[in-house]
């Protein structure tokens, strides 16, 4: 009796396990995969559209508008573009961005390439000394650039401090038109130059070793040898540290602000300072965003045409 009724579960049991089975089948192992994967992209991509593109596209649906986002909402058409291509205050913001990029990039990239280089040999204290000097790159914009400002400062900064017991007089870091631009610079070149020179570390440990020696071995002197050999290994490097370091240079706001606010005049009026002051000093929001999307096209039309350009000096392995 006992074997009859386990007969007849097991019967009964053998069409729902079969159901389930057809069930199970109906994604094969990709598709679960790939369903879980999205699963797991989920947060990030509602975060991007959320924060990243829906902003954007408010942003250039702005740019036509005339508002202060509370009262006034009137379509203006290129109005904004029109103003803001004949502004002198934006060409002087413009002005003062492209010197600070050149100004920030260049050394940047310089100095950390030859840290990286002294960093790569067998030195003692080489991981302390890449701890120090990526310090500064985790630190708070806000905090340092305050600390330096202190620094700066004409009457009882610490580097004029150590120029007067040199015997020389006091410079103006902050407060003169002619200063205060490299004063910035200096400072933006310590604070990250410390990410450059990580990628830069990787780079030149990733180089075949094998390659160095032969090209010591048939003569080459250790100028030939970055030249050729070096260099040519770490240019995708230098190209992606190029490339995020001019993005990051033309959005400079932060040490601007707290700083220099701008000034001595307009000697440190940037770009995204007066898109801020545009959008929260005078509430024209339909204006700034205006100013937001020329800033966009810059940076695309400058990072495009990096690539452009990037074959005649970059070397990708094959």
């Amino acid at each position: 009796m006992g074997a009859q009724r386990d007969g007849i579960t097991e019967a009964a049991a053998r069409p729902v396990s079969a159901s389930l089975g057809r069930a199970g089948s109906r994604l094969g192992y990709r598709q679960q995969e790939v369903l879980w994967a999205y699963g797991f992209l989920l947060p990030t991509i509602v975060g991007l559209v959320v924060f990243t593109v829906g902003p954007a596209i408010v942003s250039l649906a702005l740019a036509f508008i005339n508002t202060n986002l509370i009262t006034t909402f009137r379509f203006v058409g290129l109005a904004n573009f029109t103003e803001l291509l004949s502004d002198d205050k934006f060409w002087t913001s413009f002005t003062n961005t492209v010197v600070y990029v050149v100004g920030h990039i260049v050394p940047t990239v310089v100095l950390a390439l030859g840290f990286a280089v002294a960093l790569n040999q067998p030195i003692r204290g080489r991981g302390f000394f890449r701890t120090v000097y990526y310090l500064p790159v985790v630190a708070p914009v806000v905090s340092t650039s305050l600390v330096w400002a202190w620094a700066y400062q004409t009457e009882f900064g610490v580097f004029n401090f150590f120029l007067r017991s040199l015997g020389l007089p006091a410079i103006p870091w902050l407060s003169s038109s002619a200063w205060s631009m490299t004063s910035v610079i200096v400072w933006s070149i310590w604070a990250s130059v410390g990410y450059p020179i990580i990628l830069y570390l990787a780079a030149l440990q990733a180089v075949p070793p094998e390659i160095v020696e032969a090209a010591r071995l048939d003569g080459a002197g250790a100028w030939q040898t970055f030249r050729f050999i070096t260099w040519s290994a770490i240019s995708p490097t230098t190209f992606f540290i190029i490339i995020l370091q001019f993005i990051s240079a033309f959005q400079v706001f932060s040490q601007m602000y707290v700083m220099t606010q701008g000034g001595p005049g307009y000697s440190t009026y940037t770009i995204v300072m007066y898109l801020y002051y545009m959008g929260w000093d005078s509430f024209r929001f339909g204006y700034a965003s205006a100013v937001a999307v020329v800033l966009f096209v810059i940076l695309a039309i400058v990072t495009y045409a990096q690539f452009v350009v990037q074959n005649r000096w970059v070397y990708y392995e094959h």
